[in-house]
């Protein structure tokens, strides 16, 4: 017999082996120095976005309003209009943004919310101011703000008509409000950060103020005289503020210069505006001859009396009418 071992396969089953499962990966957290690296860009992130809060805020509720005059109105924008309104907004846009990093974060952020507030606010009683008076508010007008309340139903009513407009304008506020100190919050800069925000705010201003001295029509509005009406037409809500308060501390532009223009006139459906002065015949001067002596003007006949007349009374005979 064959004493080696068979090879033969056999029938006998083979022990199952118990099936493990796959264990999870474990997530190992980075170490402290990327957890660092991450928080300095997202912080660095959230500060760069708020650089671009103001100015955006201000050129979007230009343009918003500046469409919904149009609509209304139906007329066109003057020459220029919108680039110097863009400019402006982003000068004004820059100098808020300075004003609202100069102290610490929790200052800054009430500063923010003050700012954001009355901007809106402005724009949205201009936006219901003008489609009730077709004029504009003006702040030499403050004295007579308690007449206002005897048109309560007119402004609600004109609210009412508005109401998609003003929802637009008042979104941009409401949603800062809900995320703005979680998305872009006002935190502190570094110096070399407002020296270029004072820069920026100077070269957009003073690039508006080129393009208006290149337009005739433009010049005469931000110079010459005062118009609210034509002064947003041309350079918005917030630079027409800014006239109007700087005329009421220095002044009107001269009114007896040699500009023929009216200053000022207001639309006859505003309660509470002032209408400029009438206009005055100037004086001629005096008539000279060759040598430079004054001639006396010519002497003036003296007009006639008028004519009396008496009554129209038709001397009739009654007597004899009736006897015949």
């Amino acid at each position: 017999m064959n004493n080696y071992p068979s090879t033969a396969r056999t029938n006998q089953p083979r022990a199952s082996q118990p099936r493990t499962s796959p264990q999870p990966q474990r997530r190992t957290s980075p170490p402290p120095a990327q957890k660092g690296n991450g928080k300095k860009k997202n912080l660095l992130r959230r500060k760069r976005a708020f650089l671009f809060y103001f100015p955006a805020l201000i050129l979007y509720l230009e343009l918003v309003f500046h469409v919904a005059i149009r609509i209304s109105t139906k007329n066109s924008a003057g020459s220029g209009a919108l680039f110097h309104i863009t400019m402006f907004s982003l000068a004004a846009g820059c100098l808020l943004t300075f004003f609202s990093t100069l102290f610490v974060n929790r200052i800054n952020k009430y500063i923010v919310y003050v700012l954001s507030g009355f901007i809106t606010i402005l724009f949205c009683v201009q936006l219901v101011y003008f489609q009730q008076f077709r004029d504009y508010f003006k702040w030499s007008t403050i004295g007579f703000a308690g007449d206002v309340t005897q048109f309560w139903r007119e402004a609600l009513a004109c609210i009412a008509r508005n109401w998609f407009t003003l929802v637009l304008l008042l979104a941009p506020f409401v949603l800062y409000l809900i995320y703005g100190q979680k998305k872009a919050p006002a935190l502190g800069t570094p110096l070399r950060v407002k020296i270029i925000l004072i820069c920026l705010a100077l070269m957009f201003h003073l690039t508006a103020v080129a393009a208006i001295v290149s337009n005739e029509d433009a010049e005469h509005h931000y110079k010459k005289t005062f118009s609210a009406t034509n002064s947003v037409d041309y350079f918005g809500i917030l630079t027409t503020t800014r006239l109007d308060i700087k005329y009421i501390i220095v002044g009107q532009p001269d009114a007896n210069s040699d500009d023929e223009d009216v200053i000022g006139i207001d639309s006859d459906l505003n309660p509470f505006g002032t209408l400029a002065p009438p206009e005055t015949e100037k004086p001629t001067p005096p008539e000279t001859d060759a040598n430079g002596e004054t001639v006396a003007p010519p002497e003036t006949e003296a007009p006639e009396p008028p004519i009396v007349y008496g009554d129209n009374v038709l001397d009739i005979d009654f007597d004899s009418l009736i006897a015949n």
